[in-house]
Formats: C-alpha cells, structure tokens, sequence
C-alpha cells in the first residue's frame, strides 16, 4: 500500500515538473498605436485651404490599422522656425482647426476642406498637422507639418485663374495687372537648408 501511495506520489511530482514552464521577466502589453502619417500636405485655393494625405495600414507593432478618427491641428506662426527641430517644439501649441475659429473645417477619409472665414487671414502663417486613431488604441503622432501663409482670396482667385490659361483681373482703364504679388509657397526641404520654393514648383505647403 505504502509502494502505491509513493508510487503516485512521484507520478505528480513529475507531472508538475513537466509542466511548469519558465517565468520570463513581466512585460507590458503594447499599446495599439497607429504609424503617423508622413505625406500630409496642405495648399489654397481661392478662399479654402486644402488638406490631403495617405492614410496609414498598421499600427506601430505592425498589426492591421483601421482608420476611425482623424484630428488636423493648427498654430499660427509669428516667425516661420529656422529649423525641424524648432517646429515640431511649436506643434505642442497647437490645437485641433475647429478651436482656432478661422474656418468650418469638412475632413474626409484622405482629404480635407477648411473654408476661411474671413480675408483678414491673409498675411497670416499657420501651420497644420495631422493625428490618425483606429479602433483601439490611441492617437498616432504628429505627421509631418504643413506650412502655409494665407493670400488674400482675390489673388488666390487670379492665380487660379492664370494657371488654366485665363486673362488677370483688369482695372478701369484698361491697365491689366502683369504680375502677382510673390508669395511664399511655404515648401521647405528636409533640414538642414530650409528654403522656400518659388511659386508654382513642386507641392506647395509641405515640410519634407
């Protein structure tokens, strides 16, 4: 009876040594993050700024990524920052479009419409960035910014105009206006050698 008994004994015994596997240090379960965006790009036309982007796949761990929310934040700029590192620093003043009250914003799924409310605006530089959020989770990054200064909607208006082939605006007295005021295009390259296209070169509005 008692060879039994030892005889069971040592059975268990070997059962939960065989299955007891090995503790590994604690982890903290990875937070579904979405990747940022980093083709976002903004430019105006006529009396509307216009916002698009590629939305992203996947969240950071590299599972399949859902787009449920997207979030354009704004700040207007007194001075246009000298470097990245500067601006990304300014992007933690910034607050979603709708708080900053210069326009009803409309956003689609990689697209997005702010009217400006007002010709005041023009002379003033903002700039813009977007976050992305899928089913769970939280917000992704900052994507990368978006620079633009506001022209006056008239001039906005003839640009537009001249670029598919048509006449300027003219004044009484036949005096047709020849040029267009520069006006910063608000493209710059990757630091280090900022610089601002001339008007009609590339993707206006970007921060590559």
């Amino acid at each position: 009876m008692k060879r039994r008994a030892r005889f069971f004994l040592g059975c268990c015994l070997l059962f939960l040594t065989v299955g007891c596997g090995r503790k590994g240090p604690l982890q903290e379960p990875l937070p579904r993050i979405p990747q940022k965006v980093d083709d976002f790009s903004a430019v105006q036309r006529e009396n509307k700024i216009i916002f698009s982007w590629q939305p992203p796949e996947r969240y950071l761990d590299g599972r399949p990524l859902e787009v449920k929310a997207t979030e354009i934040y704004g700040l207007e700029l007194m001075a246009v920052p000298s470097t990245e590192q500067e601006l990304i620093m300014a992007l933690k003043k910034a607050r979603p479009v709708q708080e900053l009250a210069i326009g009803q914003l409309l956003t689609e799924k990689n697209r997005a419409v702010l009217s400006l409310s007002a010709n005041e605006l023009a002379g003033r530089t903002y700039v813009f960035a977007l976050k992305v959020k899928g089913e769970k989770g939280g917000w992704s990054e900052f994507s990368n910014p978006a620079i633009i200064k506001i022209e006056l909607q008239s001039a906005a208006l003839n640009r537009a105009r001249m670029k598919c082939g048509q006449r300027p605006t003219s004044f009484p007295g036949g005096r047709e206006v020849s040029s267009l005021q520069a006006v910063e295009k608000n493209r710059f390259q990757a630091y280090p050698g900022l610089k601002v296209d001339e008007p009609g070169k590339g993707q206006p509005g970007s921060w590559s």
